[in-house]
Formats: structure tokens, C-alpha cells, sequence
């Protein structure tokens, strides 16, 4: 979650310094959401979050599954929220 917010902050500041246009406000959101969902789809997760799933598989207590699932739902909702923006 955090290289995902990482990612999505560094793109409101460039907008932000840059005094854009809301046409081209408009497009960073499109470039934002274009990224997400490919994250999305490729269920990208940074190496600190593969390293806590794969001790997720080895534990009997937790289920990986359930991990990967909240991961595309984290993308499903920013995809979402975008699309009202």
C-alpha cells in the first residue's frame, strides 16, 4: 500500500507544482487511474509485501489469499474513486 500511495503522491505534487490547466489536471488523473489499473490487473505488490506473503503461506494462522484479495480491492477502490474525480 505504501509504494501504491508513493507512486500516486508524487504525481498530485507534479501537478500541483505545476500550475496545470484542468484539461491537463484531467489527464493526470486518466494517467493515475491507467496505472493503478495495471497494478491492478498484474496484482502488483512491493518486495516488503511479497516477503509478508510468503510468511502469510507458511503460517497456519493466515491465509494469503485473503491478503492478494484486499490488495486488488485496495486498487479496485482507487480505480473507483478516480472515475468520479
Amino acid at each position: 500500500m505504501q509504494s501504491f500511495v508513493v507512486a500516486f503522491d508524487e504525481q498530485v505534487q507534479n501537478t500541483e507544482k505545476s500550475k496545470a490547466s484542468i484539461v491537463e489536471v484531467l489527464s493526470c488523473f486518466a494517467i493515475g487511474k491507467a496505472r493503478i489499473q495495471v497494478r491492478r490487473s498484474d496484482i502488483h505488490i512491493s518486495s516488503r509485501a511479497k516477503s509478508a506473503q510468503r510468511k502469510l503461506r507458511e503460517s497456519k494462522d493466515h491465509d494469503s489469499d485473503l491478503f492478494i484479495s484486499g490488495v486488488s480491492e485496495l486498487y479496485k477502490s482507487c480505480v473507483a474513486h478516480l472515475a468520479k474525480c
